[in-house]
């Protein structure tokens, strides 16, 4: 046993006795996933597979690294025919042990027998397309589906459960009995393989119903005694005493004749019912026969244009998929980086810069739609050069932080905050410098700027949100006043954004009121024209006098008109950011008393600080 913290060994006192640290429930933990594990172990042994996996299960919560008991819980569920989380627990093990592990033995027989990989991937398409017609209401199609699967794989319990139930809901009781028969064979104790058999059990009619049968013939029955013997007839029969309800002897002759008539007509009838019988049987088997062979083609139809489907909705995702990686030199870039890694990988497993640099071409928002092999040569090339990764970005962003160089630090954070975990030391650092280098790095921004890059104050929040949430963090207090502040930033940002839309219109009347101030030129005009018409004469005789002055005049006008428009719209402008100034004061102020109603020191510090920001700003523009 061996120190989490230090990696030391341990002996029998509750401290390390390398590092110092306090290993008490440490042991505790370790010694209860054990116990889950022999307790696991003895179960599977037993046959027992429902409560193996369930042991086996708590002691991997208990203790994510206890490899053992993922090696025996993906055998278990290997046998129980659940393939995927079989694989899914020998791959975790091989990445937490590389060396000596069982688990790169599974693998490697599963992956080496390619035609048996390829029917348990059948068998569980083909499950999931039993389930697909199930939710349909199309049982018939889902039982060849999961006949299929059992051919395809004869341990997978939830398929041939499912096909029980089937059955059962059919009323086809016989074969689910079977059914459910080799189920319990598989798993004795499976939950929900007893259950389907009580319901079996409850759905069959009880054998000896002796009390309610006797109690239908009870009615209509006269009992009386003859010396020692209890005599039942039904009452009103031939032989019955009279004192008894007995017929007179000719009612009796009467019932008599009618009796033979009647078994005549039986007797003559019997051999009828047995050739119609026989014929209704022949043709019952003839339609059972169309209508099965009648299924099997409309199932092949419906599979083979489901199948049509599949394969025309695939090759358009994977069209998509590929013009997505491919760069605009045709090359799978993507891919080429990953490959490239896994061969440095491979060559310099401590070539942890090279490796690291491959890895950042890597798409990783694509890894969730990737295949199953290509996530696990991710997993396993990023396994290996991880934990250094992340000291080496963190580092260097962290000192682009330091030295206020906020692009490089949000870039190399970045790929810190992708491949950091929770359980890493500097994990809530890591989250916090990341936020506040993109929030410090938009308020470098120019105001413009800012405007069409809003959105990244919300990824700052979730991230100051994600610290905030972390248990004694250092950087919570930091991070909810961040979050105020970002809060506040954004309903600026918005007031200001509605006094632009508001304040267009104003600039346009305002440049419409500057233009209207330019009409007494025409007024004048007018005063000319008439003072023309009444003066002919002098108008010829000072014709030649202003010509030489229109120019001039003109010239001067139109520079008294522009400055006129510049000194209006400088005065709209100016009026419009008094204004926003003026919202911006005021809503600092009302958040700055609801902080103060709500007494959390840091919150008022940052609306006092928002605030103060906004009096001087109004300050300024006075």
């Amino acid at each position: 046993m061996f120190c989490y913290h230090c990696g030391a060994g341990l002996n029998e006192r509750d401290f390390c006795p390398s590092c110092g640290a306090d290993v008490k429930v440490y042991k505790r933990v370790l010694s209860a996933s054990n116990r889950f594990f022999n307790e696991g172990l003895d179960r599977a042994k037993l046959h027992d597979l429902s409560g193996a996996v369930t042991s086996l299960r708590q002691s991997v919560r208990l203790y994510k690294y206890n490899v053992d008991a993922r090696n025996v819980l993906g055998l278990v569920y290997l046998e129980l025919g659940e393939t995927s989380a079989a694989l899914s627990e020998w791959v975790i093990s091989e990445s937490i042990e590389k060396e000596h592990n069982p688990a790169s033995k599974y693998i490697g027989d599963l992956n080496t027998n390619r035609n048996r990989m390829e029917n348990l991937r059948q068998a569980i398409r083909k499950y999931n397309r039993a389930l697909d017609y199930c939710r349909q209401g199309s049982y018939d199609l889902a039982v060849i589906q999961l006949k299929k699967v059992l051919q395809l794989n004869p341990k997978y319990l939830r398929a041939r459960q499912l096909l029980a139930l089937l059955y059962l809901s059919g009323n086809e009781l016989g074969r689910a009995g079977k059914q459910l028969k080799k189920c319990k064979a598989q798993d004795p104790n499976n939950t929900t393989t007893l259950r389907y058999m009580k319901e079996l059990s409850e759905q069959t009619l009880p054998e000896d119903q002796g009390a309610q049968r006797a109690s239908e013939l009870a009615e209509g029955v006269i009992r009386f005694q003859d010396g020692n013997e209890t005599v039942i007839m039904p009452a009103g029969s031939a032989g019955t005493p009279v004192e008894f309800g007995g017929n007179p002897l000719t009612v009796t002759l009467i019932n008599i004749g009618i009796g033979l008539l009647v078994g005549a007509a039986v007797v003559g009838l019997f051999v009828l019912p047995a050739r119609v019988s026989r014929v209704r049987s022949e043709a019952a088997e003839q339609y059972r026969a169309v209508s099965e062979e009648l299924d099997t083609q409309t199932a092949s139809a419906s599979e083979q244009q489901r199948r049509l489907e599949d394969l025309t909705a695939e090759k358009t995702s994977l069209e998509e998929r590929l013009a997505a990686y491919e760069s605009s030199s045709g090359t799978l870039s993507s891919n080429d980086a990953l490959f490239r890694a896994a061969s440095l990988c491979l060559a310099n497993p401590e070539d942890v810069d090279g490796i690291g640099a491959a890895l950042e071409s890597v798409d990783s928002e694509a890894l969730g739609e990737a295949s199953e092999e290509y996530r696990a040569l991710y997993d396993r090339v990023l396994s290996g050069v991880r934990t250094p990764l992340v000291e080496k970005y963190y580092t260097e962003g962290y000192d682009a932080y330091t030295d206020d160089d906020y692009e490089m630090a949000v870039k190399q954070l970045g790929f810190a905050v992708r491949y950091t975990a929770e359980q890493d030391e500097t994990y809530d650092d890591i989250l916090y410098y990341y936020a506040d280098a993109i929030y410090l790095r938009f308020r470098g921004m120019e105001s413009e700027e800012q405007s069409a890059n809003a959105d990244v104050l919300s990824e700052a929040q979730k991230y100051f949100n994600m610290v905030k949430e972390l248990e004694d963090s250092e950087y919570a207090a930091d991070a909810e006043t961040r979050i105020q502040e970002i809060s506040l930033l954004k309903s600026q940002l918005a007031a200001s954004a509605s006094r632009s839309g508001e304040t267009a219109p104003g600039t346009a009347s305002g440049s419409s009121a500057a233009r209207s101030a330019s009409g007494e030129e025409p007024a004048g005009e007018e005063e000319s024209a008439s003072g023309t018409e009444q003066n002919p004469d002098s108008a010829d005789r000072a014709g030649e006098q202003s010509a030489s002055s229109t120019e001039e005049e003109d010239g001067a006008q139109a520079a008294d008109t522009a400055a006129e428009q510049a000194a209006a719209e400088e005065a709209e402008q100016k009026a419009a950011a008094l204004a926003a100034a003026d919202a911006a004061l005021a809503q600092a102020e009302a958040n700055l008393a609801a902080a103060q109603q709500g007494g959390d020191a840091a919150v008022i510090a940052a609306a006092q600080a928002a605030y103060d920001a906004a009096a001087a700003q109004r300050s300024a523009l006075n």
